[in-house]
């Protein structure tokens, strides 16, 4: 992605998925996280698809921010910071 750029959306997670306005989302967490390293960003992140949809795209990413200085990774969670996700939408 060359001259991008991106917002990060109010959202509420829930038992059920992830609550952005009045709809639900969720991650496939059955696929590989995709990622996006640049002079700007260094993340990791999931594309979300509205609950009870289909599997179409819908401009919502769950997102973790690389960790810095991580020696000897052994898992995605040990590199990025999965415990502070957020919601980010490209424009």
């Amino acid at each position: 992605m060359n001259n991008y750029t991106a917002s990060k959306i109010t959202f509420k997670e829930t038992a059920n998925g992830i609550k952005i306005g009045d709809k639900l989302y969720y991650p496939n967490y059955d696929v590989d996280p995709e990622y996006l390293s640049d002079s700007v960003m260094d993340i990791s992140y999931y594309n979300l698809y509205l609950s009870g949809g289909d599997m179409e795209y819908t401009g919502y990413l769950w997102v973790a921010d690389k960790i810095e200085n991580v020696d000897d990774p052994q898992e995605w969670s040990d590199e990025y910071d999965s415990d502070n996700m957020y919601v980010l939408e490209f424009n």
